[in-house]
């Protein structure tokens, strides 16, 4: 992996931490009000305490999508970026949903999914290579690329008092990339495609406090390095956001997320290349606790 991607993740992991470190330092005034904790911990308005736990709602992202396809023939192909190339949308919203299970207050499981589906049009200016597709200077170009993204983990409590959660997770996230390219040249119509799944475990850690009765402020980084047989890269998956219970088992959320995958594949038979991956968005969603 390029060291200096490696580097950008060892700053936004401190920095995370330093904001982790903040938030437990902001919670420590509630622990102190030992009198009334004991009525928040029982509580129904608590995703802290709550067996269950769902929500969904919308999902807002930008995008920045840079790939690279190589070919056994024509040897490298382009690292692509598909939004400034092919006019592929930088923007779109999706339905995004989350769920937990709560085995008892130090072990819950958690699972999330999305997709985005997204095409462009553009005629391009200048020669690309993409696989063993040549598109041509001034040739009339379609590119789609699809994302669907699968989060599961588990989280383990190292400190949980019904006002205050913090803990460690590991897990994994499945992320399914599908790109193809189609482009008329001489009146014929030409076209390449790829689909990699990618299989990425990931550790991290979370937290989860109670600012008043009603308001929770949840955090949570999760993150990856590593080299695994044909498979290069790093994740980073960091959420941070408000939630809101005006009633004993429903609440709304607003979350923000960043999402940023670099990989580098040498697998002829699968997928040979280069995925830069970035997203980031706001989450507004319907919470149910029980």
């Amino acid at each position: 992996m390029i060291p200096y991607e490696w580097k950008r993740i060892q700053r936004l992991i401190s920095m995370l931490t330093l904001v982790s470190g903040l938030i437990l330092c902001a919670a420590l005034p509630a622990q102190a009000q030992a009198a009334g904790e004991a009525n928040l911990r029982n509580d129904k308005r608590s995703n802290i305490t709550n067996r269950y736990g769902v929500w969904f709602g919308w999902f807002g992202a930008g995008f920045k999508s840079q790939v690279q396809l190589n070919s056994q023939l024509l040897d490298l192909g382009a690292f692509i970026q598909f939004e400034r190339t092919f006019d592929l949308p930088d923007q779109k919203n999706t339905f995004r949903i989350e769920a937990y299970y709560r085995f008892n207050p130090r072990h819950r499981v958690q699972f999330g999914y999305y997709n985005y589906r997204r095409t462009g049009v553009k005629t391009v200016n200048e020669e690309l290579r993409f696989g063993d597709l040549v598109i041509p200077i001034g040739a009339s170009s379609e590119a789609t690329m699809g994302t669907r993204l699968l989060k599961g983990v588990y989280r383990y409590a190292l400190f949980n008092n019904g006002v205050f959660e913090s803990g460690l997770s590991v897990g994994i996230s499945l992320m399914k990339l599908d790109v193809g390219l189609n482009t008329q040249i001489l009146n014929q119509s030409n076209s390449e495609s790829a689909s990699v799944t990618l299989p990425l475990p990931l550790v991290g850690f979370y937290a989860s406090n109670r600012l008043w009765q009603k308001w929770f402020l949840i955090y949570s980084v999760d993150f990856f390095t590593a080299k695994i047989d044909v498979y290069d890269g790093s994740l980073v998956d960091f959420i941070m956001g408000l939630e809101y219970y005006p009633f004993n088992h429903i609440g709304f959320g607003l979350v923000a997320n960043a999402f940023k995958i670099d990989l580098e594949a040498n697998d002829p038979g699968n997928f040979d290349g280069k995925v830069n991956y970035e997203l980031r968005g706001l989450a507004v969603y319907l919470s149910f606790v029980f």
